[in-house]
């Protein structure tokens, strides 16, 4: 007997088909998890959620701050599962389940060939169901909920591209999946962005995108979007301005703080393994001719390196960067498959070894983390006692204060209410929608039975949607409960109406040591001070 013949066999490979078998079933029963969170879940909409919901009451092409998927999705999705919380949150899941299987599909045809193409593929999409911010995402109405999945699968439509150029199916379908994506989120278009970075480093995808496979792209992407680019055009361009708007250019601080802190929360958005590893991945490929994800790697990078310089020079949102997704997941795996399964000699079993109780931790860290965003959702009380109280205020006792401003409105005779700001109005607007009518409300209910909900406009000019559609006219007859949750304005209001009197406050318990306190009064007469802006920031 040769020494050959002694040596341990490697274990065989698993199989594509056996890996998808196995995410599938992960994919359903975390996708059921989710749903079921969400039916058991009391907390009610947030005001951003609750904004969407308002747009899709009125199906448009744009609205005030996003482009319109979201929107669509807020106003369909409850003709299917009810007027609820759940009803507009439940495709959120759904979804991510697509996302999941679009990132499997996707690392599979990146890493063909290879004897971990399997592994890779199913660490991929775990990485990906199990991320923080997926978690998070999959139980909210979200923008990223629609973008990121529908990435996915247009990066998938681009890799079929490059492989055969002359297919241009696969440029139509990327094109189009791209612009869907877009509508959904205008960070959507970070992604076909890299793939003009990633043509100068790879010839196939160059070649593929300067064929006819591109041109179909192009004009597919412009197809899809030119709805939008039309109402944004009729509209003075609000969905645009807004969206730059968002990064406060204008309020420049220069400072490390921001960025520094902004990257550190990003391992609670993508995860302990795919923030760090693929980010490292993406980079080294850069300098690697015939990485896998060469081609892709600056889809990846160029999120996060634009969202650190919009929060180097004032501030930047946990979330910016999700379009990376698509490609810090796969990127994550491709990096990690080869030694998670080299076992040719003893250095590599260790490394192997070694490598997978690094991986397996990360997903248990991230598993519980779902598992208490999960608990929170289904126990708010929870959140109170690990310290989350001021991270979910916003969802919670929004049918308590519509119930506390209506019997304050009705014992002083007001024809409605009116706010001073957008998380007021949205908040009051799903939660109250049976009791309170706002200018876009078209369903079909008694409106002598609903009190008015408009919101006060400070300056001259609507800075969101609650303002633009919902604000208190100039010449506005009637006496109204104005309800205000900021301190030290009440010169402004006094400036506003020709009648004015104190009305008393509402407090809602939010949980320990939180509160939602709303000063009231009594105002009559809409006379509104034209002011800028700048005159707003500055206070009274």
């Amino acid at each position: 007997m040769t020494a050959a013949s002694i040596q341990p066999s490697s274990p065989p490979a698993l199989s594509l088909r056996r890996s998808f078998l196995w995410l599938a079933g992960l994919v359903l029963a975390v996708t059921l998890a989710r749903l079921l969170v969400l039916q058991a879940s009391p907390l009610q909409l947030g005001p951003d959620e609750a904004q969407y919901w308002g747009w899709g009451q009125t199906l448009a092409w744009g609205y005030f701050s996003k482009p319109p998927a979201v929107g669509w999705v807020g106003g369909l999705a409850p003709l299917l599962a009810g007027d609820s919380a759940f009803g507009a949150r439940w495709p959120s899941a759904v979804f991510h389940a697509i996302g999941t299987a679009g990132i499997f599909a996707f690392t599979a045809r990146l890493a063909a060939g290879q004897s971990w193409q399997a592994q890779a593929a199913l660490l991929a999409g775990v990485l990906y169901l199990l991320a923080p911010g997926i978690s998070l995402s999959s139980l909210l109405l979200s923008t990223d909920a629609i973008m990121i999945p529908l990435a996915v699968w247009a990066l998938y439509c681009v890799q079929r591209l490059r492989e055969a150029p002359a297919a241009i199916g696969w440029g139509v379908a990327a094109g189009a999946l791209f612009g869907l994506s877009a509508l959904g989120k205008y960070a959507g278009l970070y992604v076909p962005a890299g793939l003009l970075v990633g043509a100068l480093l790879d010839a196939p995808l160059r070649r593929a995108l300067l064929g006819w496979g591109g041109l179909a792209l192009v004009a597919a992407l412009l197809v899809v979007m030119a709805p939008n680019l039309a109402w944004n055009a009729a509209s003075d361009g609000a969905t645009i301005r807004h969206t730059v708007g968002n990064a406060s250019l204008d309020n420049t601080r220069w400072s490390l703080e921001e960025p520094l802190s902004w990257l550190g929360e990003q391992f609670g958005v993508f995860g302990l393994v795919a923030w760090p590893v693929g980010l490292v991945a993406c980079l080294v490929s850069l300098v690697k001719p015939g990485h896998p994800i060469r081609a892709y790697a600056a889809t990846g990078l160029i999120p996060v390196l634009v969202v650190l310089a919009v929060a180097f020079a004032s501030r930047a949102n946990a979330n910016w960067a999700a379009a990376a997704f698509v490609v810090l997941c796969p990127a994550a795996a491709l990096a990690l498959a080869g030694p998670l399964t080299a076992t040719t000699n003893g250095v590599q079993r260790w490394t192997s070894l070694l490598a997978k109780l690094a991986v397996a931790f990360a997903l248990a860290v991230q598993v519980a983390l779902g598992a208490l965003v999960a608990g929170v959702f289904i126990n708010p009380a929870l959140a109170d006692r690990v310290g989350l109280t001021a991270a979910i205020a916003d969802v919670r006792g929004w049918p308590q204060t519509v119930e506390a401003l209506e019997v304050e409105a009705r014992a002083r005779g007001a024809v409605g209410i009116v706010v001073d700001s957008r998380n007021l109005y949205h908040g009051l607007q799903f939660s109250g929608r049976d009791r309170l009518r706002t200018p876009d409300d078209v369903r079909r209910l008694d409106p002598d039975s609903r009190l008015l909900l408009r919101t006060w406009r400070g300056w001259d000019g609507a800075l969101n949607h609650a303002e633009s559609v919902g604000g208190l006219q100039p010449g506005t007859p009637g006496v109204w409960l104005m309800a205000s949750e900021r301190s030290g304005w009440e010169a402004f209001f006094r400036q506003d109406f020709d009648r004015i009197e104190p009305a008393g406050e509402v407090v809602i318990d939010l949980g320990p040591k939180r509160q939602r306190r709303l000063k009231l009064w009594l105002v009559e007469g809409v006379r509104p001070v034209t002011r800028t802006r700048e005159e707003l920031a500055r206070g009274p």
